[in-house]
């Protein structure tokens, strides 16, 4: 099989601590492990590939605290430089990963490529790729669709995010095949037909190893690791725990967000509340590691979650431990016995549902551990990539 460049937004590993000190709002950890398990797929596969990266780090000086990012190479990955301003670092983003294309493909005659995101700067790219190599074969990997990825309703930003949404389209004739989260999805971007294939999402590399919990006989934590949006239903989470009537029961929230103020307040007012703030994927895999069970409130009530698989689900499956969580139009029908639903989206169904899994014994969470496991292993980077490296095998 030929060489594979993997174009993205991964970040650097070696600089996580050094991009969540700089942030000022939420870092896209989904996209950044999505990528990584991507990565890992291609390894597990003996894949040769290379990785030329723009992060997907916000813009100055409003969410980030720099105003450029500088260049950092890690082996056969290359974390390119940008002009970190807003709107001009489309254009920047766009022309430093085209003159890196253009250097890599004087020593790299023979390869595929596959493009993480409708970013627009990575897509716009594909059109020079294929003038130079058309035997190349470009397979996206959709993981949003532009329309529903910001919850931002300024005039402005909407009219500008219709006209990037315009220009990234016109390029999508330069794509070979799609890599959708939903069956929807294909029904929605795939305007030129193309071959695809539906990947929700991808495990975590093992079934998390035990840790000491926490929680006990009379103690037991709930957790909920993500973005802090009200569309994300947080405020429902918390409306719903504070209702519960198990008293020997908390709820850990990390990440940061718009309610990320209002959870502050909340939890000091609250010991049923922990907040937490912002945490390292790291620290954030050790709560879920430790929680008695994991909570996803997005609920099923509007058109983006036909275009929608929430990355944290697998990455709770992951964990072995009870998901209590909202169908959405996007979950394939395999996950209804893994995953917990309350009746309907009522604050009184979800507090009954948390109250319920609370009193789960401990042969029935041992169940639970046991099909996680059975479950995780159909979905591993290994299988899930092969899905996506049979589109270059097959067209």
């Amino acid at each position: 099989m030929k060489k594979i460049l993997f174009i993205g937004g991964i970040l650097p590993e070696k600089k996580l601590n050094e991009i969540i000190s700089n942030s000022i709002c939420n870092v896209d950890f989904a996209a950044h492990n999505f990528q990584k398990k991507i990565l890992k797929g291609l390894d597990d596969n003996n894949c040769s590939y290379d990785v030329l990266s723009v992060p997907f780090i916000s813009s100055f000086p409003k969410y980030y605290k720099k105003i450029k990012i500088n260049e950092f190479n890690d082996r056969n990955m290359q974390y390119l430089k940008f002009v970190n301003l807003p709107y001009y670092r489309i254009f920047s983003r766009y022309l430093t990963l085209k003159r890196r294309i253009k250097k890599y493909s004087k020593y790299n005659q023979d390869f595929d490529v596959i493009i993480y995101s409708l970013h627009y700067p990575f897509i716009k790219n594909a059109k020079n790729i294929k003038k130079k190599f058309p035997q190349c074969k470009i397979n996206l990997v959709v993981p949003d669709l532009q329309e529903f990825m910001s919850t931002k309703t300024n005039f402005i930003f909407k009219m500008l995010n219709k006209i990037e949404i315009k220009k990234t389209n016109k390029y999508l004739k330069y794509i070979d095949n799609y890599v959708f989260l939903t069956e929807y999805m294909n029904n929605k971007l795939n305007v030129y037909n193309k071959p695809y294939v539906v990947v929700e999402g991808i495990s975590n590399f093992n079934l998390s190893k035990e840790t000491n919990n926490f929680f006990n006989e009379t103690e037991k934590y709930f957790a909920y690791t993500g973005t802090l949006a009200k569309r994300y239903g947080i405020m429902h989470l918390v409306n719903a725990f504070l209702k519960t009537k198990r008293e020997n029961i908390k709820l850990i929230i990390c990440g940061h967000g718009e309610m990320a103020e209002q959870l502050k307040k909340i939890s000091l007012e609250n010991d049923k509340i922990i907040y937490k703030g912002l945490v390292s994927p790291e620290e954030s895999a050790e709560i879920q590691k430790k929680a008695f069970a994991l909570i996803n409130p997005r609920m099923n009530d509007e058109e983006y979650t036909k275009y929608s698989f929430p990355s944290k689900i697998l990455e709770y499956i992951s964990n072995g431990k009870p998901i209590i969580c909202y169908k959405l139009d996007g979950f394939p029908n395999e996950y209804d016995d893994i995953l917990i639903y309350p009746k309907d989206n009522s604050i009184e169904s979800l507090s009954d549902c948390i109250d319920e899994v609370a009193n789960y014994s401990n042969e029935l969470i041992a169940k639970i551990k046991k099909n996680s496991a059975k479950f995780i292993e159909l979905k591993s980077p290994k299988k899930m990539v092969e899905k996506i490296l049979n589109l270059y095998n097959n067209n």
